[in-house]
């Protein structure tokens, strides 16, 4: 008996064909054929990710959520559907030496691949520089799965920015209307996509690799769950930042992150890691890894060092920004600061944060608690982190946010004691909730308790130098 193939198994056979290859067990595969034109789409029912492949060649043309507008808007004056020139989705940036410049995936060289109707993979040479690149690409429901390795083997360290994934083209509603939801302290929310160059630096653990970027209903939850920095030696990651951007490359500084946005191909959303990469002359170099392994059936060498991108995950969502927010809340459940007894902090998707400075150079006072909170409903936060509310070190002053250490006194130019009780309290009965930011590892010098008992307890080095990681500050000792 011979039963009727479904929508997915006729797309794998389809793909297959106009590439001359097809594996019974569900993955089509094989080195890269010069000359060999054809477009690989994954698609698990909800979300499509379609690739062209020109001759040895790989990019991404479009990502798709069914029943919903294409992700990747075309380019105005060649029609060419949303692959662009840049990322979709790699480019690196090698920031010094004999190979300086930047990198694009198509100055790769295709020379393995195979897939499935729901996950690539494929691996990549570059053709100047002595760079491998392995990626897979794989589709789970509403949920995009990027992972990718980048190889160094030249003979000398080089620092190197990877972007990936890198979507350029992102186009939800409009360059003017689309926005970005930042995953910072403040909740911060930005755009229009169009007109700005974002980058925003995490150091993994106890921060939020996260991010929203939406319009006309829909959007785009990113979260970056690589999690090399809960291990005993995390690698010689330097740097890894969320962008959002229409400059490309895309500037790692604020100031110039504010500067004017400019490049054909934005906006580009997506992911950086700087890392430098050891050389292969610090490994022995082809000889010693000929000695060290029989030949391996890898279409990848690593001579030198190497890097770990991701895995990244994009949940394309439609509706509102709590769709989106509430996936990557439920994903980062891993986190320490998650597990609390406490079933409002479990279900609090984001959280913000409110310097005094504002309330004390605006005239308001702890006493409007509850109109900050609505402030924070707009941007998605029920949940509010005060640094600051302490007492400044000069009376009359309104540099609370500098003397961290004398919490026991509340500010007076925010209205002391009364102030704090009675505004917690009508945030609390407004749905919201209040944290205290205390800075437990550092106590500044000029301080009240910085004058008198933190120097007793800060950290001091074998010499008996006391510690100094930020400037003004003793650093406070901590059980291990």
């Amino acid at each position: 008996m011979t039963l009727p193939m479904n929508r997915r198994e006729m797309l794998r056979l389809t793909t297959a064909a106009a590439i001359g290859l097809y594996s019974p067990h569900g993955l089509v595969a094989g080195a890269a054929q010069e000359g060999a034109n054809s477009d690989i789409l994954l698609d698990d029912g909800t979300v499509s990710v379609l690739f062209v492949r020109n001759s040895n060649s790989l990019k991404i043309r479009q990502i798709q959520r069914k029943n919903s507008p294409a992700l990747l808007y075309s380019d105005e004056q060649l029609r060419q559907p949303g692959a662009g020139s840049l990322g979709n989705p790699l480019a690196i940036i090698i920031r010094s030496g004999t190979h300086q410049g930047t990198y694009q995936l198509d100055s790769f060289y295709l020379t393995h691949e195979e897939h499935s109707s729901s996950r690539l993979l494929a691996y990549f040479h570059h053709q100047q520089v002595p760079m491998q690149f392995g990626m897979e690409v794989s589709i789970e429901g509403n949920v995009i799965g990027w992972r990718g390795q980048l190889i160094w083997n030249g003979p000398d360290d080089t620092e190197v920015d990877c972007y990936f994934p890198l979507l350029s083209r992102i186009r939800f509603e409009s360059a003017t209307r689309d926005r970005l939801v930042a995953g910072e302290l403040s909740g911060s929310e930005k755009g229009p996509t169009g007109a700005i160059n974002y980058s925003s630096t995490y150091i993994g653990g106890l921060s939020s690799p996260v991010y929203l970027v939406e319009g006309g209903g829909r959007g785009l939850a990113m979260l970056e769950d690589n999690r090399a920095d809960f291990a005993a030696d995390p690698g010689g990651c330097c740097q890894r930042s969320a962008v959002v951007a229409t400059r490309f490359p895309i500037p790692v500084d604020e100031d110039a992150a504010r500067a004017e946005a400019t490049g054909k191909d934005g906006p580009y959303v997506g992911w950086r890691h700087r890392r430098l990469l050891l050389g292969a002359s610090r490994f022995g170099g082809q000889a010693e890894y000929d000695e060290a392994e029989a030949p391996s059936p890898f279409p990848l060498t690593k001579l030198g060092d190497s890097v770990d991108l991701g895995p990244v995950y994009s949940f394309l969502y439609t509706g509102t920004w709590k769709q989106g927010a509430f996936w990557l809340r439920e994903k980062r459940q891993h986190l320490p600061f998650r597990q609390s007894p406490a079933q409002w902090y479990q279900q609090t998707t984001m959280l913000s944060e409110e310097m005094p400075g504002r309330l004390v150079f605006s005239g308001m006072s702890l006493y409007d608690l509850p109109l900050l909170l609505e402030e924070r409903h707009a941007l998605g936060s029920d949940m509010m982190s005060l640094p600051g509310f302490a007492e400044p070190e000069i009376i009359g002053s309104k540099e609370n946010m500098l003397n961290r250490g004398d919490y026991f006194y509340p500010a007076t130019n925010l209205g002391s004691w009364d102030a704090v009780q009675r505004g917690v309290e009508a945030t609390h009965r407004q749905g919201g909730h209040v944290l205290y930011y205390v800075e437990g590892l550092i106590v500044w010098k000029r301080s009240r308790i910085g004058r008198s008992k933190a120097r007793d307890w800060a950290l001091m080095d074998a010499d008996g130098k006391l510690t100094e990681n930020y400037r003004g500050f003793f650093d406070m000792c901590r059980p291990r």
